[in-house]
């Protein structure tokens, strides 16, 4: 079984942000979600640097669509319904089409089933009865919408308590919680039981005060409309228009839509469907992946490449930054360099120039190493097995005089003299069978007396 830790990310479940996160993916699902150090990776794990992103689940559109389902994941949706209508008997054989199509759907989305729009009127005649249309799909229809008057005809009822129910003009008496209604209600019936399918358009009329409370009841479910699509810019309209943050604005897109059809999609958890999507620090669409793989962009190497810089990796930029207003705040600094060389290989990231309890100026060169996949107690170290998908901290090729490794979840700072750890790194790893050496900061502080932990919050 292949593992993928997504790491040096904020994680929203959407119920929870999760600071410093990691989500650790087993095949098509979900193994563990947490604080960085808290999960532990198997270890034949990949990992993939989300750059400090966000990684949330993947949007889910329940209007659905008719047509390309394969650029569905470059707008953040994992999950959608397909649409069709109904109009009179003749539509059946179109239905059967569509049905089949999902027998062999194409790689991109997860396709849920299908969305019956029945546009019936007593010019049209007589709706067919819902086993014939039942049949005709082969039993995929989840999801209807209807008028009320369509609702109260026993022939476009389902009986089946799994498809649910979408009215368009009002609501009759009587209905149960798979029933929902069409638009946003005014603020005399903001107060129903029932979800509300909305667009974008619905929203912008609506007042935030009825957008909030349909939002943290979860009863609120945003879709695609004919003036656009459901993506993940609807996420921030939405934002704006209810005046709630990121996390609120998530659930009615991934958790409501998955509540009201009884899915397990919609959340990061374990044993969930692995589809994420990863969101940039300024609110765009990175990757997107869906049961374990990633389908935009479509080749899960493009992705690596894009992730696995370490010495330009956001996570790192962030360190070198707290080390320098560390070092920079000690009386006896006398001079900080940020340098370059580790593009030439060299690794080496500053030069501190400072003055000795004795009064001798010295001048020292640091390589920063970052780790968000270990505990507090715990370092992890690069063998000659390791490879470039595994971002431990490897001491092998850099000139410099000290490592300072850091620990961003605990914002601890272990100072290694280069030559003393790796003197013992090689000796110790002679016999070890994996790329990565995990070792107790006990063990190394009793190996090398120099090493010095502290803490730079």
């Amino acid at each position: 079984m292949s593992y993928t830790a997504i790491f040096n990310c904020d994680l929203f479940t959407p119920d929870e942000r999760i600071p410093q996160g990691l989500v650790l993916v087993e095949g098509s699902k979900i193994r563990a979600v947490g604080r960085s150090h808290e999960v532990a990776l198997p270890a034949t794990t990949r990992l993939l640097d989300a750059r400090g992103g966000r990684i949330t689940p993947g949007l889910i559109d329940l209007v659905g669509v008719t047509t390309g389902h394969d650029r569905a994941p470059a707008r953040g949706i994992t999950a959608h319904l397909i649409r069709v209508t109904l109009r009179t008997a003749d539509d059946l054989a179109k239905i059967s089409a569509v049905a089949a199509e999902l027998m062999n759907p194409s790689v991109g989305s997860h396709v849920l089933g299908l969305h019956l729009v029945i546009l019936w009127s007593q010019a049209n005649g007589h709706l067919p009865h819902w086993q014939d249309v039942w049949i005709a799909s082969d039993a995929t229809v989840k999801l209807i919408t209807l008028t009320a008057t369509a609702l109260a005809s026993d022939t476009a009822a389902p009986p089946d308590g799994d498809v649910r129910l979408v009215v368009l003009d009002g609501l009759p008496d009587g209905c149960d919680a798979r029933v929902a209604v069409w638009g946003i209600p005014d603020e005399a019936r903001a107060e129903s039981t029932h979800h509300h399918l909305a667009t974008l358009d619905h929203l912008r009329s609506a007042d935030p005060a009825v957008l909030r409370a349909l939002i943290s009841s979860r009863r609120l479910i945003l879709t695609s409309g004919r003036r656009g699509p459901l993506n993940t810019r609807s996420i921030r309209r939405l934002m704006a228009l209810a005046d709630i943050d990121f996390a609120s604005a998530l659930g009615p897109a991934t958790l409501a839509p998955a509540t009201f059809l009884g899915s397990p999609l919609g959340r990061l958890a374990p044993a969930a469907p692995a589809d994420l999507i990863c969101w940039t620090r300024h609110g765009d669409l990175a990757w997107t992946m869906v049961g374990g793989e990633f389908v935009h962009p479509a080749s899960p190497a493009a992705v690596q490449d894009s992730q696995h810089r370490p010495h330009n990796s956001g996570q790192k930029r962030q360190a070198i930054r707290a080390i320098q207003r560390f070092l920079q705040n000690r009386d006896d600094t006398l001079d900080l360099h940020l340098t370059e060389d580790e593009t030439s290989g060299r690794g080496i990231d500053l030069r501190w120039r400072f003055r000795r309890k004795d009064g001798v100026e010295e001048m020292v060169s640091i390589q920063v190493q970052v780790d968000a996949t270990v505990g507090d107690d715990n370092l992890s170290f690069a063998t000659g097995r390791a490879t470039a998908n595994r971002p431990a901290c490897s001491l092998d090729r850099t000139q410099a005089d000290w490592c300072f490794y850091y620990a961003p979840a605990s914002q601890r700072l272990h100072c290694l003299p280069v030559r003393a750890t790796r003197a013992w790194l090689q000796n110790r790893s002679a016999d070890a069978e994996d790329a990565i050496l995990e070792v107790s900061l006990a063990e190394l502080q009793a190996a090398v007396p120099r090493l010095r932990t502290l803490r730079l919050a």
